[in-house]
């Protein structure tokens, strides 16, 4: 919704924005939470346990229009890989 918001708002038609964000689904948009919530958890100074990555990075993906099960997702991918990202 946020990312469909954002375009409405640069101008681009609703059709067209729907069209674009059609392909985007659960496993892209878990991918791209995955790896935003790693590079979030990279600029932490300490561990943190799940519940602490769910409220700051979680959070944060909440914000940026990730649905809660997407952001759940990422945040427990960053907790059982100790902050490093899945190698692609």
């Amino acid at each position: 919704m946020a990312i469909a918001g954002e375009l409405a708002a640069r101008g681009i038609d609703r059709a067209s924005a729907e069209a674009a964000l059609a392909e985007f689904g659960a496993a892209e948009q878990l991918q791209a939470a995955t790896l935003l919530a790693f590079r979030l958890y990279s600029r932490q100074r300490e561990d943190l346990d799940y519940r602490q990555v769910l409220d700051k990075i979680g959070a944060k993906l909440l914000r940026r229009g990730f649905p809660t099960t997407i952001a759940r997702a990422a945040c427990r991918s960053v907790v059982a890989g100790a902050g490093r990202p899945p190698d692609d």
